[in-house]
């Protein structure tokens, strides 16, 4: 099965399973609903960002069924565009579609990156170090694993995210683990893929910077309306 096929199955499986338990009403028809949104919108996001950074100029790309030259980085912005969505759908379960979608898409994108380390795409520059992998019987020999770099950092912003719920806002807590996605994914990752640099190409360094003041926005806000609550709770 194609590595983002698998993916999908996972995200819609996650949605279905934790949404089934978190929703208030409507359960199901929530949750295939969202399912359905999440899925054709991270589906675009992945699209885009991938024209974008690509240097073919071939609009068909946008269109294609073909599940194959995805950007991650462009399912985040595409999934966060569906979860707006749904939240102004099922406005009495925004909290619930939040949580839900945003965690699934996380592990969603680990299993990807798995998927694709698995099927020897994605491939990572040549290494020295012990834990390299190789891939026979495409001439490829000690290659970073760099699709389960990427996978466990996928992994690392999920951790984030149910280790702080409840303990931060949401806001916050989203952001943080965008962010750390962002950092590991612009200064180690990128480096490591094949043909790939440092910080990515000029394009996605403007993504990455837009999206990560975004974040730190959010994070400061957040920070900021906790103090003033804190200081007038105390006079």
């Amino acid at each position: 099965m194609n590595s983002f096929k698998f993916a999908y199955l996972t995200l819609a499986l996650y949605i279905l399973i934790v949404g089934m338990q978190r929703f208030k009403k409507e359960k199901l028809k929530t949750a295939i609903i969202s399912i359905i949104i999440v899925s054709a919108c991270l589906t675009v996001g992945a699209r885009i960002v991938y024209y974008i950074q690509s240097s073919s100029k071939d609009l068909e790309i946008l269109f294609s069924w073909d599940l194959s030259g995805f950007k991650i980085s462009g399912c985040l912005f595409g999934g966060l565009v569906g979860i707006l969505i749904l939240m102004k759908i099922f406005k009495e379960e925004k909290r619930n579609i939040l949580n839900t979608v945003i965690e699934g898409m996380f592990l969603c994108g680990g299993v990807a990156k798995v998927g694709c380390f698995i099927n020897g795409c994605c491939i990572g520059k040549p290494t020295v170090l012990p834990w390299g992998v190789s891939y026979p019987e495409h001439g490829w020999y000690d290659l970073h694993p760099v699709q389960l770099y990427e996978a466990f950092t996928l992994w690392i912003g999920l951790i984030v995210l149910l280790e702080l719920k409840d303990i931060v806002k949401d806001n916050t807590r989203i952001s943080i683990a965008i962010l750390v996605y962002f950092i590991l994914r612009i200064f180690v990752i990128e480096g490591l893929y094949s043909g790939g640099q440092f910080m990515g190409n000029t394009k996605m360094r403007i993504i990455y910077f837009i999206s990560m003041l975004v974040c730190v926005f959010f994070i400061i806000k957040d920070k900021k309306e906790i103090v003033k609550y804190g200081k007038a709770k105390e006079e």
